[in-house]
Parts: structure tokens; sequence; C-alpha cells
């Protein structure tokens, strides 16, 4: 899931990671990786907080069947990002 979220924190990170080069020094592909971690760690958990209260939404809604189903439904998306993804190697 965190590949969602990823391509636009690549962006974001390669232009803070200019800014620190220049404010702070040092080198710039440490300063992506910290930066792209930091992002993509607060980046996956916003997303999943917000699948959660999706789930709750639906569950408190729909029943525990609803968010058994959309829970399914969203492990089926998962799995099926994951093969394209790994077969796109």
């Amino acid at each position: 899931m965190d590949s969602i979220v990823s391509g636009s924190i690549d962006a974001v990170s390669v232009s803070l990671a200019k800014a620190a080069e220049s404010w702070m020094g040092g080198e710039i592909g440490l300063w992506y990786t910290v930066v792209f971690a930091c992002l993509l760690l607060v980046g996956g958990t916003i997303q999943w907080f917000l699948i959660g209260r999706l789930l709750q939404l639906v569950g408190s809604k729909y029943g525990q069947l609803g968010a058994a189903i959309l829970s399914g439904c969203l492990a089926v998306c998962i799995t099926l990002a994951g093969v394209t993804w790994a077969m796109s190697w």
C-alpha cells in the first residue's frame, strides 16, 4: 500500500533534500534517504489510519459483514498491486 504514496513522497523528498543540503550541508543522498524514510513513514501511517477509519464507518453503517467484505476487497487490491509491481521488474 505504501507504493500509493511513495510516488508523491519521492518528488517532495527530492525538493526537501536539495533544500536541506543547501541550508545545512552534507550529502544530498543522505538527506534524500532520511527525508524519504520519514515522509514514507508519516504518509503510510496516515494512509492506514484512514483505511481503518473507513472500515469503522462501513462497520457502523453496514455491520461487520460489510466491513469484512470491504476488508477482503482491499486485501485483493493490495495483492493485485503487489503482483503487478513484481511483474513489472
